[in-house]
């Protein structure tokens, strides 16, 4: 049976692999899978500085993909820390910007 989120697939003809696409919650648990199950994953290239020498890794070519952030922080803190990050966001991200990639 199918959940949503985590779909599996199992194939009839003879002598095909059993495929499953696992959704996980962290790193750490995508390269415990990876380890235990001979599974393959698609992970973060930070990823790389968490493997155990067991699991090796290759780049994949083209574009990297990007993802949109946000910055969540609860209205009535006032640390100094979250004041001067927010005073200083701006710039953080033009650098983030201007770096070839």
């Amino acid at each position: 049976m199918e959940r949503p989120g985590r779909p599996e697939r199992r194939f009839d003809r003879l002598n095909e692999p059993e495929l499953r696409f696992l959704l996980v919650d962290h790193v750490i648990m995508a390269m415990s899978l990876i380890e235990s199950t001979r599974g393959v994953a698609l992970l973060p290239a930070y990823a790389e500085n968490f493997l155990p020498r067991s699991v090796t890794s290759r780049p994949l070519k083209g574009d990297a993909p990007t993802v949109e952030l946000v910055l969540g922080y609860k209205k009535s803190n006032e640390s100094s820390i979250l004041k001067f990050l927010l005073s200083r966001l701006d710039e953080f991200v033009a650098r983030v910007l201007k770096k070839p990639h």
